[in-house]
C-alpha cells in the first residue's frame, strides 16, 4: 500500500462499482473516530463524488450526502478476515440489485447485514478459520426477521 494513505471503501451511484478510494493517513483518524467532523468530512466527499460513502469501523457509517446512518452492527475479528470488504462489495450490490430505486437504503442495510451475519458467525467460530466459513453460512440463511430484530441502525442528518 502506498505510505501515507489508506483504504476507504466507496460505491459509485453512476457507475454501478464498488471502488477503493486511497485517503491521506491524516484524515482516517477523523472518519474512524465518527466524530461531528468526521460526519461532515464523509457528507462532503459523497457530494462531491455523488457517490454513497461507507465507511467501516466499530461503528460503520453510511452517507450520500444529505442523510447518515450509523450502524452498530458487527465484531472485531470480521477485520481480520481477508475478504470481508470485498463479501461486503458483493453484498451491497446485491441489496442495491434488488432495490435500485433506494440506493442509500439498500446501501445501509447491507452494511448492517454484514454486521449481523458477522455477530451470528463470531458465536459459532473457534477462531478467523471458522468465522468466515459461518459468515457465509450466515449471509446464505439472513431474513428479514432476522434483520428486523437484530439491526442497529441510527439515522443522523
Amino acid at each position: 500500500m502506498t505510505s501515507g494513505l489508506v483504504p476507504l471503501w466507496l460505491f459509485w451511484w453512476w457507475g454501478g462499482a464498488i471502488s477503493t478510494l486511497l485517503l491521506p493517513e491524516d484524515r482516517w483518524p477523523l472518519l474512524r473516530e465518527k466524530t461531528q467532523n468526521s460526519y461532515q468530512m464523509a457528507k462532503n466527499m459523497a457530494k462531491k463524488t455523488k457517490a454513497v460513502i461507507v465507511i467501516t469501523g466499530k461503528t460503520d457509517l453510511v452517507t450520500d450526502g444529505q442523510q447518515i446512518y450509523l450502524i452498530d452492527n458487527g465484531v472485531l475479528d470480521m477485520s481480520r478476515i481477508t475478504g470481508t470488504g470485498c463479501m461486503l462489495d458483493g453484498v451491497i450490490a446485491g441489496f442495491i440489485g434488488a432495490n435500485p430505486d433506494q440506493i442509500l437504503e439498500a446501501v445501509t442495510t447491507a452494511v448492517s447485514a454484514m454486521g449481523i451475519c458477522g455477530e451470528y458467525a463470531k458465536e459459532k467460530a473457534e477462531g478467523t478459520g471458522t468465522l468466515k466459513v459461518h459468515l457465509m453460512d450466515a449471509m446464505s440463511n439472513m431474513n428479514a426477521e432476522w434483520m428486523e430484530r437484530s439491526s442497529q441502525i441510527e439515522s443522523k442528518c
